[in-house]
């Protein structure tokens, strides 16, 4: 595989676009339509297209910052030139937007806010800290809704449980990634990693039987942090990767449990493939 072709799926984060395709095949399964269709397929394909862009864009605009803070990456390494980065952004941006051109009028609307959400959290400076975490949770909710979206149920109130569950996680992950560079570990650091798993409850309410994978991984994604010493950065890591098992979760609570399957099946593929493209951190 060519050198800059690897730039480029490390720039796109290549194995973290799996999580964003779980999402749209879990947002199905919670409406009760029918995931493993090219009517769910393709906005799944867009959504990974989105998050793409999206992570390059964002790498874009942090450049000069990057330079000092993140040595490693693609652009900062001239792996890849700026030009080519732009390039790959914005068509990775429009080619999933375009994806939901064939969808209802509500699911262009929310693949619309889903790029608003993408751009604004991308070009918040970083003093803008936890409107930037709330923004990157509203990335992952809408993430959900479009799934949710092609269903007739739509993005109704009886939806919205799940998709604000995603905000939450992925709002609670950004807090608790402060923490590693702080060096904190009291009780505002406790405290995030108790509130950072509750999401993983949420397909109880439809499913109890799910509670022993809600528990196992909830605690499976936190231990770390309690250990001595604490280590939030792996906590983060595990959060970010087993969205996919999140995901999985709200289709076993569906009972597609070919869908639950797919979306499991995900974790060691993209765990491999960060290994062959050698992706550091998530």
């Amino acid at each position: 595989m060519g050198a800059r072709i690897v730039a480029a799926l490390r720039l796109v984060r290549l194995p973290n676009t799996l999580t964003a395709v779980a999402d749209v095949l879990a947002g199905a399964a919670i409406v009760g339509v029918v995931p493993l269709q090219s009517a769910v397929l393709l906005p799944a394909l867009g959504s990974a297209l989105m998050y793409g862009g999206g992570v390059a864009l964002n790498d874009l605009l942090d450049l000069e910052k990057d330079r000092t803070q993140n040595p490693e990456r693609v652009l900062v390494r001239g792996d890849l030139s700026v030009a080519a980065a732009w390039v790959l952004a914005l068509l990775l941006l429009a080619a999933g937007v375009a994806t939901a051109l064939a969808g209802s009028a509500e699911h262009r609307v929310v693949t619309l806010a889903l790029l608003l959400a993408i751009v604004v959290y991308d070009a918040l400076p970083d003093r803008f800290r936890y409107t930037g975490a709330a923004m990157m949770g509203s990335c992952r909710a809408l993430n959900l809704m479009r799934g949710m979206t092609l269903g007739a149920l739509g993005a109704s109130p009886a939806s919205w449980l799940p998709a604000e569950g995603h905000l939450w996680l992925v709002f609670m992950i950004t807090v608790v990634s402060t923490f590693e560079s702080s060096g904190s570990r009291g009780g505002a650091y406790r405290a995030a990693l108790l509130l950072l798993p509750l999401p993983y409850l949420i397909p109880l309410a439809t499913a109890v039987w799910t509670a022993p994978l809600s528990v196992a991984l909830a605690v499976w994604v936190t231990r770390p942090g309690w250990m001595t010493p604490a280590r939030p950065i792996v906590v983060v890591k595990r959060a970010v990767f087993t969205l996919v098992l999140f995901d999985a979760l709200y289709a076993l609570a569906a009972e597609r449990w070919a869908t639950a399957a797919v979306c499991a099946a995900f974790l060691p593929i993209l765990l491999w493939l960060a290994r062959a493209i050698g992706q550091r951190g998530s």
